[in-house]
C-alpha cells in the first residue's frame, strides 16, 4: 500500500506583529494595522506491507511542513520560516497466539530561520520510540507492558517511561491492576522552537503509582 498527499496555501492578514530588540532579546511586541501575507505547505507519504509470517505489518511514513510568515523587527519587515521534517517506522508482530507486540520509532527535525542580519537559524532533532508488549497469560488473565523512550539533540538526556496493566476478566466484569511510571521518572524537559523564540521547559511528573479499577456491565 502506498499513499501520497500534499497541500499548499497562501493566507492574508490585516495585522502584523512588531518587536523591539534590547541587548539581543525580543522585549516588546505590538499588533499593528498592516496588511501582510504568509505561505504554508505540507507533503506526506506512506508505504506499508503486511506479511503472512507471524502476522508482521510494517509501515514507513515521511512528512514535511513549512510555514512562512512576516513580522516587524525594529520596523524592518522580516520573513520568518519554520520547517519540520519527520520519518516514522511502525510495526506489529504476533509470533504466538499468547503474545504480540507493536511499536514505532520516529525522528523529526525542526528548523527556524529569520531573514534578519545577525541571526542564525536554530534547529532541533527529536527522537521517540514506543514498544508495547501484550501477553495472554490464561483465559482470564492478560498483561500489557508499555514502554516509551524519548530524547532530543538539545537536552542530550534520555527519558524512559514504563507502564503496566494486569487484567482479570470474568463473565461481565473486569479487574485491572495498573502501575504508572514504574521507573519513577521525576521530570521531563523539552525545547520548543518557533518562528521567533526558543523555549526550554521542565515538567514535574507524578511519582510511581499503583491503581485498581473494576468495571462491569449489567
Amino acid at each position: 500500500f502506498f499513499s501520497l498527499s500534499g497541500s499548499l496555501g497562501k493566507y492574508w492578514r490585516d495585522i502584523i506583529y512588531g518587536y523591539e530588540l534590547t541587548n539581543g532579546y525580543l522585549t516588546t511586541s505590538q499588533a499593528l494595522d498592516r496588511k501582510n501575507s504568509g505561505l504554508t505547505g505540507s507533503a506526506s507519504a506512506k508505504v506499508s506491507k503486511a506479511f503472512s509470517w507471524s502476522r508482521l505489518y510494517v509501515a514507513l511514513s515521511a512528512s514535511y511542513l513549512q510555514n512562512q510568515s512576516k513580522v516587524l523587527l525594529e520596523d524592518v519587515l522580516t520573513r520568518s520560516t519554520v520547517e519540520s521534517a519527520g520519518l516514522k517506522l511502525e510495526f506489529t508482530l504476533q509470533p504466538d497466539r499468547h503474545f504480540n507486540l507493536d511499536g514505532n520509532s520516529s525522528v523529526s527535525h525542526t528548523r527556524s530561520k529569520l531573514d534578519y542580519e545577525g541571526y542564525e537559524s536554530a534547529g532541533k532533532w527529536n527522537f521517540k520510540h514506543h514498544l508495547n508488549l501484550n501477553f495472554v497469560l490464561s483465559k482470564r488473565w492478560k498483561l500489557r507492558l508499555l514502554n516509551t523512550l524519548s530524547h532530543d539533540s538539545r537536552n542530550r538526556r534520555c527519558t524512559y517511561f514504563g507502564d503496566a496493566t494486569l487484567t482479570y476478566t470474568r463473565k461481565q466484569w473486569d479487574l485491572q491492576l495498573l502501575a504508572h511510571n514504574i521507573f519513577n521518572q521525576s521530570d521531563i524537559s523539552q525545547v520548543a522552537v518557533s518562528g521567533l523564540t526558543e523555549t526550554w521547559s521542565v515538567h514535574e511528573l507524578r511519582p510511581m503509582e499503583f491503581l485498581a479499577k473494576v468495571s462491569f456491565t449489567l
